[in-house]
């Protein structure tokens, strides 16, 4: 009977044992002994971000770190301009990385001379670690130039020696040898010389309106060209002959004049544009009132379906029989 009992505990302590060794085996199966991977930083956290300059400095500031208890192997950082597929190695180090890799990389794209208008850059990080792992990040830069016009001039609807009343944006507009950016356009059907050159004929070209009435109720005014003038007012025996129309937003900008001017570079005026708000910030589709001699009335932001930018109110002389406003453009 001794004999009996001793066999039957024997039996449960190997069960037990095996239940322990079993239990064991699955825990050690649930472990995730996988180190994280490479976590890359640039300019803060973003994979991918969209930036606007041309001609101007681009600085990534670039941080990889590896896992734990891992150190990096290998750092790797190439430009492609997407355009012309020309590509340029910026780093390529395997020499004294430890668990963690920093630099501050300066690219000047003023060093590129067939840079253009349009084109796109990518700059590619793609870091390895000792285990082989590896993680890349792509910024992405696109090349988006100021178009600085001339001025040019608009003439009132009395006006009897500025004939051109709407323009529109155009970054291959010259006015004789001036470059201006901006095409200028007649009201009213009776075409004398170049049919173009009136808005009945190129109302899809036609961005803004110019208006004003001797009557001063509206003294100088901009409007979208789809502004929906009262019947008998304004331009709208015009615009009502045009099978279709632009839609441009408009408002008085905080910026200064001299701003926009006397910029140095580009990217002041990009950073300009970058902080007008065109959805809550009071644009519409006309500002009234604009005047050369008045701040606050004489800088317009703009916002059309391809470009947005300023509108500078150069001079005006709102009389009836000279009318005209002088005006220039800067836009992207």
């Amino acid at each position: 009977m001794k004999n009996k009992f001793l066999n039957i505990a024997m039996l449960f302590a190997v069960a037990g044992s095996l239940a322990f060794a079993s239990c064991s085996k699955k825990n050690e199966q649930v472990i995730d002994r996988d180190p994280p991977t490479i976590a890359i930083v640039v300019n803060g956290s973003a994979n991918i971000i969209i930036q606007q300059r041309t001609f101007d400095t681009v600085v990534f500031n670039f941080t990889a770190t590896a896992a734990p208890e891992v150190t990096l192997k290998s750092v790797r950082m190439v430009r492609l301009n997407i355009i012309t597929g020309d590509s340029l190695v910026m780093i390529d180090t395997t020499s004294g990385l430890g668990a963690t890799f920093t630099k501050t990389i300066n690219d000047q794209l003023l060093n590129l001379g067939t840079l253009a208008n349009g084109d796109q850059l990518t700059y590619t990080f793609t870091v390895e670690d000792i285990n082989g792992k590896t993680a890349s990040a792509v910024i992405t830069v696109n090349i988006k130039d100021i178009i600085r016009g001339g001025q040019f001039y608009l003439g009132g609807p009395n006006a009897t020696i500025n004939l051109y009343r709407f323009f529109g944006l155009d970054p291959t507009a010259y006015i004789g040898t001036q470059f201006v950016g901006a095409k200028k356009f007649k009201a009213g059907t009776d075409i004398i010389g170049d049919s173009s050159e009136y808005g009945i004929k190129s109302y899809s070209k036609i961005d803004i309106l110019y208006f004003y009435n001797g009557a001063a109720t509206v003294q100088n005014a901009l409007y979208s060209a789809d502004f929906a003038f009262a019947p008998g007012q304004g331009w709208n025996a015009e615009v009502s002959m045009w099978p279709s129309k632009n839609t441009t937003k408009l408002k008085f900008s905080v910026a200064v004049r001299s701003q926009i001017t006397n910029a140095a570079n580009n990217k002041i005026i990009h950073e300009l544009l970058d902080a007008e708000d065109f959805t809550t910030g009071g644009a519409n589709d006309s500002v009234k009132e604009i005047n050369s001699a008045v701040v606050g009335k004489d800088v317009i932001a703009f916002k059309t379906a391809n470009y947005e930018g300023y509108i500078l109110v150069i001079s005006n002389d709102p009389t009836p029989i000279i009318g005209q406003i002088g005006l220039q453009t800067f836009y992207r």
